[in-house]
C-alpha cells in the first residue's frame, strides 16, 4: 500500500487561498501589535511572531505546505 502524502501537500495553492493568507497575515500582525501595547506575556508574542514569519515565507516561497 503506497503511502499519501499530507494533506497540505496534496494539493496547489489557488490564488483564493494565497489572498487569504495574505488577509490572516495582516491580522496576525495586528494582533501582534495589540499584544505588545497591552503588555501581554512574552512568550504570547513571541510564538505569533513566529508563526508570522513562517506564513510570510511560505508566501514568499509559494509553498502550499507550512508544516
Amino acid at each position: 500500500m503506497k503511502d499519501s502524502p499530507p494533506a497540505s501537500h496534496a494539493r496547489e495553492t489557488s490564488s483564493d487561498d494565497r489572498s487569504k493568507w495574505s488577509l490572516a497575515l495582516e491580522r496576525m500582525t495586528e494582533a501582534l501589535a495589540l499584544l505588545d501595547e497591552s503588555n501581554a506575556p512574552l512568550e504570547i508574542g513571541a510564538e505569533l511572531d513566529l508563526a508570522i514569519h513562517r506564513l510570510q515565507n511560505a508566501l514568499a516561497s509559494g509553498d502550499e505546505g507550512l508544516g
